[in-house]
């Protein structure tokens, strides 16, 4: 089955903190000025971690999502 879920950042909204980064089991987020995906097939969408811990609510997930 495809993977039909992704997270997304919302560059205005991010502050930089890097919660992201730190709190992402699957290594999904790389820290650059700002965080980016750099693998968001390794995401797995049941967790949303990465949005829960975001203090801007940055963090959405786009496609098909459960």
């Amino acid at each position: 089955m495809s993977k039909t879920c992704y997270p997304e950042i919302n560059r205005d909204m991010c502050i930089e903190c890097g919660s992201c980064v730190a709190n992402c089991k699957f290594g999904v987020f790389e820290k650059r000025r700002k965080p980016i995906i750099k693998d968001s097939n390794a995401c797995n969408d049941s967790c949303k971690m990465c949005k829960m811990v975001c203090p801007m609510g940055a963090i959405s997930y786009i496609g098909n999502c459960k």
